[in-house]
């Protein structure tokens, strides 16, 4: 809500919110009543400056309330960035931390941050100010056990669903392409979908709707450009690359590619998903794409099904390209030439495209990862013996690798543990458990792990969360606020538990000492 008005005079009846609030509570408090009637008009504590210091006081007393509950805690760090309506570039940070007193993992904001660069460096400089701030950390960040960054919007490219946006933007094109499957197919047409930098249902979803009324979407476009009197309107281009060769291609390449990958990401996202589980479907995965890449067999069924859907709508296909390309002399570049486009798409576009996505995996879950999770699930399975290694959990959470093996050997022959696989539930229950029958201190080392391993995240929710409130704190008729109102005003919103909760008379302690100088009037 702007606490702002257009005019803040006493003749205007344009006061802004705050003002608004203030002379409507002073109707029924006698005392603030008095104070805006009688009090010194150069103390009355209504006017802007004043708004930003009763913000900036808030902020302080929640920011040290957030302080003093992770204090000594193992931390895991989540971050992203987004552009706001300001056409800044704003890096949103989330701790999250193991609550001894919920026996839970908690997700906190803690501050949002303007980046002018959106660097690896950038990043980890604006993260390493926040965490000096808030646990006085040095720069070896030696409580932060994991970090999870979601950095889709950075190295993302500039195609952002085209197709989906030239239709779905116009109320009279989606009327056209309706009315044309309707005639034809007799159904209900599907929105197109957006490609969606960070979905993969979208793309999924994005690809198929394509695919499947590839013919009416066309037919539209040729409609439209044969109708529409705006230049700007007519997508001439568009219809020339839905047309290509290589618009076929890619989009028969990726629908079976999508919906293998978009089968696991809702797998990925059950509530009672088994580790052990995971692990094995994201190597299925892995071995899938592996096994498409090298089975060639793989790769001539799509370009045949690209050929056919080719010879269908009477698209060309395209010869190789053998034209030299003129190089320095020094140069020690060698010029290869395919023989058939068949080969010139395999390697160029299939093998590529399979390389990138396998290494995604690689990199997004690294064996490091991986082997946690097989760890954290034998053990919550209480499972030992030569096999059984859990030495990436000493060298991860510092605990120690024989005292955790005799821990679970001894809760084997207990009758009232919990009994499951090795689900997030299950994991929960084992804390429960550990903390209803106080058995924590004797199974320190099995306690330990399985708090540091639920404080790493999966996902950046929460900063995704925290994204869809700056649009409200900061809309196209603010966007002139500056960041340290922004930055204060998104805590106090994202953290509403801790600011409705919060002690009155320490914001007012906060209020007086938050200026090197006097306050007028003592509150």
């Amino acid at each position: 809500m702007a606490f702002r008005g257009h005019d803040e005079s006493h003749e205007s009846c344009q006061q802004g919110n705050f003002k608004e609030l203030v002379n409507l509570l002073a109707k029924y408090d006698t005392t603030l009543k008095n104070h805006l009637v009688m009090g010194p008009k150069n103390a009355q504590y209504v006017s802007n400056h004043i708004q930003n210091d009763l913000i900036f006081s808030l902020h302080n007393v929640v920011f040290k309330q957030i302080k003093s509950s992770i204090n000594d805690c193992k931390i895991s760090i989540i971050a992203d960035e987004t552009s706001d309506v300001g056409h800044h570039e704003q890096l949103s940070i989330v701790i999250r931390h193991f609550d001894k007193q919920t026996n839970r993992p908690i997700e906190t904001f803690v501050a949002l941050r303007r980046m002018k660069s959106v660097d690896a460096q950038s990043i980890f400089d604006a993260i390493t100010s926040v965490l000096l701030v808030l646990l006085q950390l040095s720069k070896n960040w030696t409580s932060v056990i994991s970090v999870c960054f979601d950095g889709a919007s950075t190295m993302s490219g500039g195609i952002g669903g085209v197709q989906a946006n030239f239709i779905e933007g116009s109320p009279t094109r989606h009327a056209i392409l309706e009315k044309i499957i309707a005639a034809s197919f007799g159904q209900k047409f599907a929105t197109l979908k957006s490609l969606s930098t960070t979905r993969w249902a979208c793309r999924a979803e994005a690809v198929t709707s394509v695919k499947n009324h590839y013919a009416s979407i066309l037919t539209a476009i040729e409609e439209i450009c044969e109708k529409s009197n705006v230049p700007e309107m007519r997508a001439k281009g568009l219809l020339v690359q839905m047309k290509s060769f290589e618009f076929i291609f890619g989009l028969v390449m990726m629908q079976p590619i999508l919906q293998m990958i978009l089968k696991i990401s809702k797998l990925l996202q059950s509530n009672n998903l088994e580790l052990l589980t995971a692990v094995e479907v994201l190597n299925s995965l892995k071995s899938s794409l592996v096994s498409m890449r090298n089975n060639s067999n793989s790769f001539e069924d799509i370009y045949q099904n690209c050929l056919d859907m080719c010879e269908e709508y009477e698209i060309h296909t395209p010869d190789v390209k053998r034209r030299k390309v003129s190089t320095k002399i020094d140069t020690s570049q060698n010029q290869y030439f395919f023989e058939t486009k068949s080969d010139e798409m395999k390697v160029t576009v299939f093998n590529t495209t399979l390389d990138k996505l396998i290494n995604g995996i690689d990199s997004r879950f690294n064996q490091e990862s991986l082997k946690i999770i097989n760890s954290i699930g034998n053990m919550v399975k209480l499972n030992t013996g030569e096999n059984i290694s859990y030495q990436c959990l000493k060298e991860q959470f510092g605990i120690c690798e024989d005292d955790l093996c005799t821990e679970i050997i001894l809760l084997k022959n207990m009758t009232d543990i919990p009994n499951g696989g090795t689900s997030v539930k299950t994991i929960h229950e084992w804390l429960d458990w550990l903390q209803d029958s106080n058995k924590s201190e004797i199974f320190s080392n099995f306690s330990k792990a399985l708090q540091l391993f639920v404080t790493i995240p999966v996902t950046s929710c929460s900063c995704e969360r925290s994204f869809s409130k700056m649009t409200i704190v900061k809309s196209k008729l603010r966007t002139t606020m500056t960041q340290k109102r922004l930055d204060s005003l998104m805590l106090l919103f994202v953290e509403q538990h801790r600011t409705n909760n919060v002690d009155i008379d320490e914001v007012i302690e906060e209020f007086n000492v938050l200026n090197d100088t006097t306050r007028r009037m003592v509150l």
